[in-house]
């Protein structure tokens, strides 16, 4: 019997290459399963990287503006980034019309206790309850340039006297007016720098045209609100901003005025217009300054405010936009005055309540008036279709008070008009002894005396050089 041969462990070819292939195949796979988990980890750490990094770079800009408008005091704020959403509040703009801080108003305030020399109580509350003022500013804040030649009423004051504008509350000033180039384009561009650097914006002049003819915009409590400076009143010709001479922006531009507002429109919620116009003395607007305001509102203005001519003018409502045509001194000059300021409440769906503020000044010092009566008279005379209210609003309707007043001119304005200054010296004198019997004593009592510096007005103490209220 044969014995059966032992056979040995053994696997055909073909099943081995299957198997290895199969073998290759798991390896490979493992492979490329550990490739693939290292560079997700890897993209991982990279992105992570990047996020920080981002993080780092954006989070101070948006703790920043968070931290900006949380702290925030004041309604007037930069122009926020775009992706920042402002929540609109009711906002006050206050406006005031020509500012000229002479010698005599600096010695006031040197040496009564500075803003408290030339201010009242009342007009300070008046001020700092605002939450934007603007003025139209007189003069210029040089020391450099020379005298314009043929012009006498020559208006400098020295830089360092910015900061009483600070102390007003002032946050704009237009500078289209007929003293801007009084010392030249060197001084213009001294003083506009160093109001800028006061952080006091200015309007209506630059190194060209196309600076002059600027909406600058501005957000307070949230409303972006356009301003543009116009001077239609020119001592000269060549004060005009073109497109290669610097100068202030004048009304003869209008084309180019209109299409800058134009432009502007869509992205302020509103704007203003402040005008430098008007004859001087005269309560009554002119028919170009009806026809220009006609057009600054075609063209997309939303408010209207006018200066120069050293009285309160009348007010007009055109398209449903109002026109304030004049509102005289703020603080000004050697004058006795009674003026306006405009007080304009934005609402938060854009639109404006309007009142007036009426001011006196004697002996370099303003405050706000008791009895406005005459001057509120003499405005609702010379406006059209609308009235002041004895509280200061502004209404429709004919003029209700029984005899208009006179307007109440200075008692001496610019050299241009010295002999309509000597007229309304007389005008202003009966028109203060009609705000109070008492007023008119006390008046003659300081004629007697020689007191230059005696204020007509019952509740200053001329004996201690301050107002009862603040004793």
């Amino acid at each position: 019997m044969k014995r059966r041969k032992k056979r040995g462990f053994f696997l055909n070819p073909m099943i081995m290459v299957d198997i290895i292939l199969v073998l290759l195949l798991i390896l490979g796979v493992l492979v490329s399963a550990k490739i693939l988990s290292k560079g997700k980890t890897g993209t991982s750490q990279t992105a992570s990287a990047a996020d920080t990094e981002t993080q780092q770079t954006t989070e101070p800009a948006v703790l920043e503006d968070t931290t900006a408008a949380d702290t925030q005091t004041d309604a007037v704020e930069s122009i926020a980034p775009e992706e920042a959403v402002v929540e609109k509040t009711e906002a006050t703009m206050l406006f005031g019309g020509d500012l000229y801080l002479d010698e005599d108003w600096q010695n006031q305030y040197d040496g009564n206790n500075g803003i408290e020399g030339i201010t009242s109580s009342g007009l300070r509350e008046v001020l700092s309850s605002a939450d934007f003022t603007m003025v139209n500013l007189d003069a210029v804040y040089a020391s450099a340039g020379s005298e314009a030649s043929g012009k006498s009423d020559l208006n400098r004051i020295a830089p360092d006297k910015i900061s009483i504008l600070n102390e007003l509350g002032i946050n704009m000033v237009n500078t289209a007016n007929t003293h801007a180039l009084d010392y030249g384009m060197d001084a213009l561009n001294e003083s506009n720098a160093a109001l800028a650097a006061a952080s006091i914006t200015t309007v209506g002049s630059g190194t060209n045209l196309t600076e002059a003819n600027t909406v600058k915009q501005v957000v307070i409590g949230g409303h972006k609100v356009g301003f543009i400076g116009v001077a239609c009143a020119l001592p000269k010709s060549d004060w005009t901003a073109s497109a290669d001479q610097g100068g202030i922006l004048a009304s003869g531009s209008i084309d180019a005025i209109a299409n800058q507002i134009q432009q502007s429109d869509a992205e302020n919620d509103l704007i203003v217009a402040y005008m430098n116009w008007g004859n001087d003395g005269s309560s009554a607007a002119t028919a170009d300054q009806t026809t220009l305001a006609h057009q600054l509102i075609d063209a997309g203005a939303d408010l209207v405010i006018g200066s120069h001519a050293h009285v309160a003018q009348g007010i007009e409502y055109y398209n449903e936009k109002p026109i304030i045509y004049g509102l005289g001194n703020f603080l000004y000059g050697n004058s006795t005055y009674e003026a306006l300021m405009l007080k304009a409440t934005i609402a938060v769906d854009d639109s404006m309540t309007l009142s007036v503020v009426p001011i006196k000044s004697a002996a370099f010092t303003c405050w706000v008036m008791d009895s406005p009566e005459s001057i509120f008279s003499t405005i609702s005379q010379a406006s059209t279709g609308y009235y002041v209210n004895t509280d200061g609003s502004i209404a429709a309707g004919e003029n209700p008070y029984a005899v208009a007043a006179q307007p109440v001119a200075p008692a001496s304005t610019d050299n241009e008009s010295a002999a309509s200054s000597e007229d309304s010296a007389s005008d202003s004198s009966s028109s203060e002894s009609s705000d109070d019997s008492s007023e008119n004593d006390s008046s003659s009592d300081s004629s007697s005396s020689g007191s230059s510096n005696y204020i007509d007005d019952p509740d200053y103490d001329n004996a201690t050089g301050k107002w009862k209220d603040e004793l």
